[in-house]
This record gives structure tokens, sequence and C-alpha cells, in this order.
């Protein structure tokens, strides 16, 4: 079980970093949200990391 709670964690963690400390970076696109523009730039990556293309 500690070992389940050390990788919720982990992840909660990564998320929390990924979709609200994040800065925006110039090659993000603009959306009227901050929190909307990292969760596209988080799921671009992943994405584009697994191999999927994304037309832009």
């Amino acid at each position: 079980m500690n070992l389940f709670n050390s990788y919720m964690r982990g992840g909660l963690e990564y998320l929390y970093e990924n979709l609200i400390v994040r800065t925006i970076s110039p090659e993000d696109e603009e959306y009227s949200d901050v929190r909307i523009t990292n969760m596209m730039a988080l799921l671009k990556r992943d994405l584009n990391e697994g191999g999927v293309r994304i037309n832009d």
C-alpha cells in the first residue's frame, strides 16, 4: 500500500507542477486561461512522446 500511495503522490505532484505551477512559454498556443494553456501543452507533449502526430 505504501508503494501505491507514493505512486499516487508522485502523479499528483507531476500534474500540479505541469498544470498549476508551470509558466507559459513562447511556443504555447494562446488561450484565454493559463490553466487551459498548460493543459493543452501537457496533452500535446504526452501525445508527441507517444508517437501520435498532432496537426497544428
